[in-house]
């Protein structure tokens, strides 16, 4: 992993760099860093961004595809930098954790729910694809619920438009739901972790205002 400081005043030309950092072997993102440089070479008037990018030898695998502003111009002296994978699709290597949410959580428990959990891709409408899910039957507890969607075949795409489905089952009767197509909705750039994980609410069926008219 290599973090870099770069002056990029200049829009017709290269950006500059300043100083560098490599860490090797990064392990699991987030990962600190500090970029050592001359503060003498820095000028107030031109515009500084920190860069990063991640190689696997010689293969490029993840790079920021936005701009970190700092030092100048009102920015602040660090940044957090969010990389990209090069790969359109990130593959899932863990499972998938989601967080399911009802209001108020506190009046809700359950005694041997069936929990139904998928993600789908629906970037084209006429051919709505499962991506993965999850059944877990004989659930007992209450919100939040916490389970885990299988990561074998799995590949995320930023390009690509996600919903999160669930339902509560209880006795064979369809109980909380996510009625809405707009509430479904989810936009995971990548491949959810432990600190990331996909989040929704469900609503009891029948609720004034949970179910579309």
């Amino acid at each position: 992993m290599v973090v870099s400081l770069s002056d990029i005043s200049l829009a017709d030309a290269p950006a500059v760099e300043l100083g560098r950092t490599v860490i090797e072997n990064p392990g699991q993102l987030p990962v600190r860093f500090r970029v050592a440089y001359d503060s003498a070479a820095i000028n107030p008037r031109n515009e500084y961004s920190l860069q990063a990018r991640i190689t696997d030898g010689d293969s490029l695998l993840y790079v920021n595809d936005t701009v970190h502003p700092v030092l100048t111009r009102g920015a602040p002296d660090n940044s957090d930098v969010q990389v990209v994978s090069v790969d359109p699709y990130d593959r899932c290597v863990a499972p998938l954790p989601v967080r399911i949410h009802t209001d108020p959580a506190d009046r809700v428990a359950f005694d041997d729910a069936e929990i139904r959990v998928r993600l789908v891709d629906v970037s084209d409408p006429d051919d709505r694809t499962i991506v993965t899910e999850s059944r877990q039957a004989g659930y007992s507890g209450s919100f939040p619920i916490e389970i885990f969607l299988p990561e074998e075949g799995v590949a995320i795409s930023r390009h690509r438009r996600y919903e999160l489905e669930a339902e509560i089952w209880i006795s064979g009767e369809l109980r909380y739901h996510i009625p809405r197509e707009e509430w479904r909705t989810v936009r995971p750039a990548h491949c959810p972790d432990t600190e990331n994980p996909l989040v929704n609410d469900v609503f009891p069926v029948g609720l004034i205002g949970g179910d579309p008219a």
